[in-house]
């Protein structure tokens, strides 16, 4: 398969551009969860909590983009993902004053994790638009 999908047994099969996105998605998430833990404990603080949410927000969209129930959302959930990432790359820009090799490693990730959804987009649109009528259902 050129992308990830379902098998008749609803499971869902990867690909090594699937595998990619996870290792990427959970590099990202591993590294904001890092940094909350590194900065103190989910309180109310803006910082610390803020890098929480974003963890969860991204092991949360790569569960929902790879659930067989969510098989026929997986395009909005891609185009989530891919804004999640992209909100997530600029407002570190925008909200951190103190640039570090961990923030440029998650950036690089961002971008590669984007890169390989817009990717997995493509695929996707090119391999329905290859199915008759009656297959896309």
């Amino acid at each position: 398969m050129s992308q990830a999908g379902q098998n008749q047994s609803g499971a869902v099969s990867l690909d090594l551009l699937s595998v990619g996105i996870v290792v990427l998605t959970i590099s990202t998430a591993l590294i904001h969860f890092l940094l909350a833990l590194s900065i103190g404990p989910p309180g109310l603080a803006p910082f610390p909590l803020l890098f929480y949410l974003n963890a969860i927000g991204y092991v949360v969209l790569l569960i929902a983009y790879f659930a067989p129930s969510l098989f026929r959302l997986r395009r909005p959930i891609r185009w989530l993902l891919t804004l999640y990432a992209a909100l997530t790359f600029a407002l570190w820009f925008v909200l951190n004053k103190h640039h570090d090799a961990e923030g440029y490693l998650d950036k690089v990730l961002a971008i590669a994790l984007i890169i390989l959804l817009v990717v997995d987009d493509r695929r996707a649109t090119q391999a329905r638009s290859e199915l008759s009528p009656a297959q896309r259902r």
